[in-house]
């Protein structure tokens, strides 16, 4: 199962910036839903906040969510 110690840790702030959360698994692909939901919003996006280490949130989801961002 996964947990989400980190991400729901940066909530009050992600919430005070009028921002949403997307929740993201530790490894292997981007989820499409999240892609899908980057992708679309894009022109929107003007900064990512990645709250976890590379454990929670390994370098190939980092960098798969900035290309989906348009980042």
């Amino acid at each position: 199962a996964l947990a989400f110690p980190d991400a729901l840790s940066g909530g009050p702030y992600v919430g005070a910036q009028g921002g949403p959360i997307v929740l993201v698994p530790p490894g292997g692909s981007l989820p499409a839903s999240v892609q899908s939901y980057l992708s679309a919003n894009a022109a929107r996006i003007r900064r990512a906040l990645v709250f976890g280490g590379s454990a929670a949130v390994g370098s190939n989801i980092v960098a798969d969510l900035l290309t989906a961002a348009g980042q």
